[in-house]
C-alpha cells in the first residue's frame, strides 16, 4: 500500500524538480540530506513558492497510511484542497513543460463518488498562468478512487483518467496519478489534497 503514496509522491516531486520549479543544481532550496522543503516566503502566484507548498503537502501524504477500506466513512461529504502537477510527456518521471494547479474535491461518501477542480494554472517554466480548468470526476471503491480528468488549458481540450485513493486514520488525505492528452499531446501528473 505505501508504494502508491511513494508513487505520487515520487510523480510531484520529478515533475516539480526535474522541470526546475524548485530550482536545480547548487540552488535548489531542497535540502540533499533530508529531502526536506524549507518553507517559503512567498505568496500568491510566486511559483517557488507554491511550488514548495505541494512538496510540503506531499511530504506530508508520505508520513501517512492508506486508509483501511474498513474505515472509510459511508456517509456525509468531505472537501481536500491541495496542489495538480502534470507535464508533457509518458514517463512520470521525465517530463517536460511542466503546470502547477490548485486542487479542491469533494468525497461524497455516500454516494462514492469524488468531483473536484483544478484551477489557477501557472507555467512551471516561465511562471505565466494559464487560462483554462480541469475537471476530475470519478467514484470511489473501498478507499480507491479512480475516474475521468476532462477541462482545457489556454483553449486545448483536457482528457484522461486518474487512480488513487485515501490516507490518514480518517481519511485525512486525497491522492492520485493522472494521465491523458492535452490538445492531442500525451501528459502525465499527480495530485493531492489534505481535508479542510
Amino acid at each position: 500500500m505505501m508504494m502508491k503514496l511513494a508513487g505520487t509522491f515520487g510523480t510531484i516531486a520529478s515533475v516539480m524538480m526535474l522541470s526546475g520549479c524548485l530550482g536545480g543544481g547548487s540552488d535548489s532550496r531542497v535540502t540533499q540530506a533530508t529531502g526536506k522543503v524549507p518553507e517559503a516566503k512567498g505568496t500568491g502566484d510566486d511559483l517557488e513558492a507554491r511550488s514548495q507548498r505541494v512538496m510540503r503537502l506531499a511530504e506530508k501524504l508520505l508520513e501517512q497510511p492508506v486508509t483501511d477500506a474498513a474505515r472509510m466513512p459511508t456517509e456525509g461529504r468531505a472537501t481536500y484542497t491541495g496542489a495538480a502537477v502534470f507535464g508533457a510527456g509518458t514517463d512520470y518521471y521525465n517530463v517536460s513543460t511542466p503546470v502547477i494547479g490548485d486542487l479542491t474535491m469533494t468525497a461524497d461518501f455516500a454516494a462514492a463518488s469524488v468531483n473536484g477542480t483544478v484551477n489557477r494554472l501557472q507555467d512551471g517554466e516561465t511562471s505565466r498562468m494559464l487560462a483554462g480548468t480541469i475537471g476530475l470526476n470519478g467514484s470511489i471503491s473501498g478507499s480507491d478512487i479512480a475516474g475521468a480528468v476532462s477541462g482545457n488549458v489556454e483553449g486545448y481540450r483536457v482528457d484522461g483518467s486518474f487512480n488513487g485513493g485515501f490516507a490518514g486514520a480518517r481519511p485525512d488525505y486525497l491522492y492520485g496519478e493522472m494521465e491523458g492528452t492535452v490538445g492531442g499531446m500525451n501528459y502525465v501528473g499527480a495530485f493531492v489534497g489534505e481535508k479542510r
